[in-house]
């Protein structure tokens, strides 16, 4: 039961790592292209509602893959973190075109 647990935690933690990643490339690409590469690019970020989102979801991902760990060995635990590589996929397509 541990074991489907900690598989269930990894793959929310990847989930919302993902998620978060892709929030947030949504809002750098919006950005004025002026600022691409500027210092000025991550102030406005900070400041928008959707950045700090994708933030939050990438923060709240951690003490999920905490919990995968402490319940699953890492043999089990790291592919189901490398399978949010294909919610990072799925998302980008569809958000980020």
């Amino acid at each position: 039961m541990e074991l489907v647990l900690g598989i269930l935690a990894a793959a929310g933690a990847s989930t919302f790592y993902s998620l978060g990643i892709a929030l947030q490339a949504m809002d750098a690409k919006q950005a004025p292209r002026e600022e691409h590469l500027r210092l000025a690019l991550a102030w406005s970020l900070v400041r928008r509602g959707r950045w700090l989102l994708g933030t939050g979801l990438s923060i709240l991902g951690f003490p999920l893959q905490v919990v995968a760990l402490l319940l699953a060995p890492l043999a089990v635990v790291q592919p189901a973190l490398a399978a949010g590589l294909l919610v990072l996929m799925v998302a980008g397509q569809h958000m980020l075109n």
